[in-house]
């Protein structure tokens, strides 16, 4: 018999226990990348996390004979339900085994909660930031996920329909060689458009400057989608933890800016693949884990390209180009033998067309589901 338990955070066993269930799910599987842990454990600790000051969360693990077989969240984001006169809630941290009995039972534990508090549509799934990856894989299964991207069996998107989920919209990641030649005409382009409107490209060789320019990189951000359909802006904490984490990441080297008369009006960010290290480290730092994150940053082939935003009014006038060529550039510079473009949505013609001109071929989809509750 299947029990559903509602995880207290205060309870730091249970919240674990939640934690550590994928990890077991996907104990024979190459392909999944697990969560830093420490990263995780602050994700769902009240005191540490933005989210706790814009909403509310359940987490409900699901038990067969003692034993975990599924997970969910489900959350209330009122910054988001109130900045666009909605009543949504999100599902997130969904895992679960190959079982239409528990993922039913957990989703009815999770429309109850939403339910609840007043909310009348479910969407998902969602990380606890706006910020973060989502969406179930639909397609790509045999490539390890990138990072910070989710991955999950190909039975998970017959299990959610099963719970009436509809598709919402896809994303699309896409694949390139690093020794892919830009097409000589883009390249044409892009510096004959940097040359007539007077856009800058700002380089970065330190730490430092990079977090100088972090700030004036995060208003971007603020308004790049504001013309996005259910777009919400992200908190200034929300954009803190972001920044932080590209920050932690991200090579000076593989950050380019496009500015116009001392203002930044475009940013693309670029990053070492480092899942594989992350998969030895088991997601712990401590005490050797951190070893093996330094040493696969030194010797991987590939590049994750995660993060483009242009200011809208400066949108379809080439600054895309600017940036992509940008950016490759440095891939080259550094060797790199592969590159992952990160989820462009299947509705981002501009984008996609633009990428498939350069070469990118799409090799995975992530889905975002909805339901009425």
């Amino acid at each position: 018999m299947v029990k559903i338990l509602p995880v207290d955070l205060a309870n730091t066993r249970a919240v674990k226990e939640f934690i550590h269930f994928p990890f077991q799910l996907y104990k024979n599987c190459p392909q999944w990348v697990p969560p830093l842990i420490q990263d995780a454990i602050n994700g769902f600790n009240p005191d540490k996390h933005p989210f706790f000051q814009i909403g509310d969360l359940q987490l409900f693990l699901a038990k067969e004979n003692g034993k975990a077989v599924g997970r969910i969240a489900v959350m209330d984001n009122k910054h988001y339900n109130g900045y666009l006169n909605e009543s949504t809630a999100f599902f997130g941290f969904y895992d679960v085994i190959n079982s239409s009995q528990v993922s039913e039972a957990l989703f009815k534990a999770a429309f109850t909660w939403a339910r609840a508090q007043g909310l009348s549509k479910i969407i998902g799934p969602r990380g606890l930031i706006s910020t973060d990856n989502t969406g179930i894989l639909v397609d790509g299964f045999e490539h390890r996920a990138a990072m910070g991207l989710s991955y999950n069996f190909e039975y998970y998107d017959r299990l959610v329909k099963e719970a009436g989920f509809k598709k919402v919209s896809d994303s699309l990641s896409g694949y390139a060689r690093g020794d892919q030649e830009m097409p000589e005409r883009l390249v044409r382009i892009a510096a004959r458009i940097k040359e007539r409107r007077g856009f800058e490209v700002i380089h970065f060789k330190s730490l430092d400057e990079k977090l100088l320019w972090i700030p004036r990189v995060q208003d971007v951000l603020l308004k790049a989608f504001d013309n996005s359909p259910e777009y919400c802006p992200p908190t200034r904490a929300e954009l803190d933890i972001a920044s932080e984490n590209i920050t932690t990441i991200a090579d000076p080297r593989l950050i380019k800016l496009i500015q116009k008369d001392g203002n930044v009006i475009g940013f693309i960010f670029a990053y070492h693949d480092i899942t594989a290290g992350i998969q030895k480290a088991r997601g712990r730092i401590w005490p050797l884990g951190w070893l093996h994150l330094l040493l696969e940053r030194k010797r991987t082939n590939k590049v994750n390209i995660n993060g483009v935003g242009v200011l809208p009014e400066y949108q379809g006038m080439g600054v895309n180009a600017i940036l992509y060529t940008e950016i490759y550039k440095s891939i080259r510079e550094f060797g790199f033998e592969h590159a992952e473009i990160i989820q462009v949505g299947e509705d981002n013609f501009q984008s996609r067309s633009d990428m498939e001109t350069m070469g990118i071929s799409w090799y995975k989809s992530h889905r975002a589901y909805e339901r009425e509750l």
